[in-house]
């Protein structure tokens, strides 16, 4: 099912989520319809509980194999283990903030601890690409969104859709 978006202007986007404390069938349906939101029409790559209303830790991403094939993948409770100290600058933009985008320095490489739908802890690194999708929606977690780390507020852009 189709989850409806919160937007930047609502109040809950800005609020710290909390722990999912057992993954219940209801969890396990939660993440089926983040992924088919993130998926649906949209230059989407993550997701996060608290943009669809929801203060959990979970996160879905579609993450880069190393086949360079995406794969959809659900994170619960991810908490970052470490962090690169060299960064780089990309461009992000957010579903929760239609259409407008800019640049953000992020971690290279990170080491993200979650738990798995199937219930399994996972400890695993991620670069790049992989690593700027899940510290983005992360950010979500905290109540952080994008535009909060862009220094300079003239670099952020709007991209109209057609």
């Amino acid at each position: 099912m189709l989850l409806p978006i919160l937007t930047d202007e609502n109040p809950q986007l800005r609020e710290k989520s909390v722990f999912v404390k057992e993954i219940t069938p209801e969890i396990k349906k939660l993440i089926a319809d983040m992924t088919e939101t993130m998926n649906y029409g949209s230059r989407a790559v993550g997701l996060a509980a608290p943009q669809v209303g929801v203060q959990q830790r979970i996160i879905v991403c579609k993450i880069k194999n190393s086949l360079g094939k995406f794969i959809n993948m659900a994170l619960i409770n991810p908490e970052i283990v470490t962090k690169s100290e060299q960064c780089e600058l990309g461009e992000e933009g957010c579903l929760s903030i239609p259409n407008m985008f800019g640049p953000v320095m992020r971690a290279k490489d990170i080491t993200v601890q979650f738990m798995t739908e199937d219930k399994k802890t996972v400890m695993k690194r991620f670069g790049g690409y992989n690593a700027r999708v899940i510290l983005h929606e992360i950010d979500h977690l905290n109540g952080i969104l994008f535009t909060d780390l862009v220094g300079d507020k003239s670099l952020l852009y709007e991209e109209l859709s057609y």
